[in-house]
């Protein structure tokens, strides 16, 4: 008896439990289903009898959330499925509130509505057509680096085409006349009398994306705290993080990965991060670094460094389905069939160049940072409590780069400063005597302006970025170089071809920078690489072989002999490590550690026995202190000893 009493108190209890909770949640559907509905039949009513009001400006901030959610959406558009999922839950929920709510902003802060119905329409537009252009040509969303673009215009419609900057001054010119013309006759008067009413919805909406971007930042192991309505279960249902920018603005919204990339950490500390530790390995480093220099006898300092970054190069040939009528760059393979040569893994497909220049120079790989990271100069650099650089090795007077483009791209005037370099021929340089071959200009220039800049009595150090082979690619010669590719439209194999001739010359160009280098009586070396491969490609190029959709080619020559070493597939931050063994040069207890991880522990290894992960977790440690951590690190574990 006393058990059937307490089985009924308890069905008694959790009923009324159950009824309190149905109740609840019939309250919370009607609220959230009726007011919004009201606010929206108002605003449609106030339009129609051209009043305006805040139900106006919220029936539109939902209108364009609605639509620009799809737009902007579709231009990543692309055959992806994790999970058996092409959108995760909740993503366009969150996205759709982002954008409401942003919209709603704007008309708040300008209380009116034409004019902030331009400037939505504006952004919306322009977020589609810039996010469809650019992963049209490097497979990635637009992120919040690219806003220093804005910085630039001139620079960034020099890399579209050029009616662009037309269509652009005539659709401004066209709104901006009809605005004028119709401001005082289409909803003239403010959405809201009260100022505190407006004030005070102002302030909810930025609380609201303060919240948001504050669950972001709280992150613990990548995971936001559950029972957060929408972003716990967006989140939190499957890590996606290593599947970078694309894949994840793709199934969890560009919204998602804005707000992820704002508000992340650069890199995730370690375990075992401590000042005891990183002064382990110091100790660890320099005692290696002593033990590889008893076999070395030179100095990098002592001989004429150039590193060649060569804008969009890569083999077309290596790719399936691609058929060309005579082999574009026969110098290079020549020259890479006698040197240190192979392939290096890029991060980025169709653009990247900045991250790659970055490794090569720092020997700090991009793949122990966070992936929602984009641009390493302008998101890692100015956080840095050490930026290590193999040009470092030279004195600061004999320090040169060459990059016939905008100075200010990805900040490169500041960060060349802020390594020491006495020299950057760019663009802004004045009295430049140069030529374009294509769109751009020609590598046979940049690399002229190596050889004018060469000095016989010095040692210098060179960082060389080349813009001859970026798109947009035209070139007519030579006509008998023909290229196609199996699947390819028509579109895509005119920029095949107009590509593939471009690498002629600078397969040529090349060639004969050498030629003359050879001839000059002081020890020079040249590391040559490829950033990433042209934007040109559909996907299905890569279909059989997706690896190679990140592979470009590389080789490291001198005028003197060295020796033939086997290195096969590199990463760009192994080149400095790769240079120092190549000529026989003696290491910092850091090149030591990059050592050790190019011959242990880099991308060409498909698993890592317990010791190369220990060197793999020593290196993690030791980026981590340079861009995230306290610092420990001493001048020391940088200094190259003298003979």
């Amino acid at each position: 008896m006393d058990k059937l009493s307490l089985f009924l108190e308890f069905t008694n209890t959790n009923s009324e439990q159950y009824i309190f909770r149905l109740i609840g949640f019939v309250i919370y559907i009607v609220l959230v289903s009726t007011i919004p509905s009201f606010v929206l039949v108002k605003g449609m009513r106030d339009v129609i009898n051209n009043r305006s009001s805040f139900s106006v400006a919220f029936t539109f901030s939902a209108l364009f959330a609605l639509i620009f959610n799809y737009t902007i959406q579709d231009s990543l558009k692309a055959d992806v499925s994790i999970l058996d999922l092409r959108l995760f839950t909740g993503a366009t929920l969150f996205q759709i509130i982002i954008f409401f709510a942003l919209f709603l902003l704007i008309y708040l802060i300008c209380n009116s509505f034409l004019f902030p119905t331009i400037i939505c329409i504006f952004l919306g537009v322009v977020t589609t057509i810039a996010n469809s252009l650019k992963f049209q040509f490097r497979q990635e969303p637009i992120l919040p680096s690219d806003l220093a673009w804005l910085k630039t215009p001139r620079t960034l419609l020099s890399y579209a085409d050029g009616h662009y900057g037309m269509y652009i001054l005539l659709s401004v010119s066209i709104v901006t006349i009809f605005y004028l013309a119709v401001r005082k006759y289409i909803l003239p008067n403010k959405l809201i009398q009260n100022f505190k009413h407006r004030l005070a919805l102002i302030l909810l909406i930025c609380s609201f994306f303060a919240t948001v971007t504050g669950i972001f930042s709280s992150k613990k192991d990548g995971r936001v705290a559950e029972n957060i309505p929408v972003i716990s279960i967006l989140n939190n249902y499957h890590d996606l993080t290593w599947y970078g920018n694309t894949i994840n603005s793709q199934l969890r919204s560009l919204s998602f990965v804005w707000f992820s990339q704002m508000s992340e950490n650069v890199m995730t500390q370690p375990n075992g991060y401590s000042q005891s530790k990183i002064r382990s390995l110091e100790e660890k480093y320099k005692q290696l670094a002593d033990s590889i220099n008893t076999t070395r006898s030179n100095l990098i300092s002592e001989q004429t460094v150039v590193y060649v970054l060569s804008e969009s190069f890569s083999d077309p040939e290596r790719l399936s389905g691609i058929s060309i009528t005579t082999t574009p760059i026969p110098n290079i393979r020549d020259i890479k069939s006698r040197t240190t040569s192979g392939l290096m893994q890029s991060d980025g497909y169709g653009g990247g160049t900045a991250n790659m220049e970055f490794q090569t120079i720092s020997g700090l790989p991009y793949y122990n940072l966070s992936p929602s990271i984009s641009v390493l100069y302008t998101e890692i650099v100015p956080r840095m409590n050490a930026f290590p650089a193999i040009s470092d090795q030279f004195e600061s007077k004999n320090r040169i780069a060459i990059h016939l483009a905008a100075p200010t791209n990805y900040s490169r005037d500041i960060i060349y400063k802020t390594l020491g370099y006495d020299k950057f021929i760019s663009l802004g340089t004045s009295g430049l005597s140069v030529y374009r071959q294509g769109e751009n200009y020609s590598d046979a220039s940049t690399y002229q302006l190596v050889i004018d800049n060469l000095k016989k009595e010095q040692n210098q150090f060179f960082s060389v970025i080349t813009m001859q082979n970026h798109a947009p690619w035209s070139e007519s010669e030579p006509s008998n170089l023909m290229a196609q590719g199996e699947g390819f439209t028509a579109n895509e194999n005119n920029k095949l071809i107009n590509y593939t001739r471009l690498l002629y010359y600078t397969d040529n160009a090349t060639k004969e920078f050498l030629d003359k280098l050879s001839k000059i009586d002081k020890k020079i070396t040249v590391v040559f690489y490829g950033d990433h491969l042209p934007g040109l490609y559909p996907q299905s190029a890569f279909k059989d072989h997706p690896e190679n959709q990140y592979l470009t080619d590389y080789f490291i020559w001198s005028n003197y002999e060295t020796p033939k070493l086997n290195y096969p597939l590199v990463n760009s931050s192994d080149f400095s490590a790769l240079l120092l063994e190549q000529t026989n040069s003696k290491v910092s207890p850091y090149y030591a550690l990059l050592t050790e991880v190019l011959h242990k522990a880099s991308v060409d290894k498909k698993a890592l026995d317990s010791s190369a992960q220990e060197i793999a977790d020593d290196l993690k440690l030791i980026e981590y202190d340079m861009v995230g951590g306290k610092g420990y690190l001493s001048k020391d574990f940088f200094a190259v000893p003298a003979k």
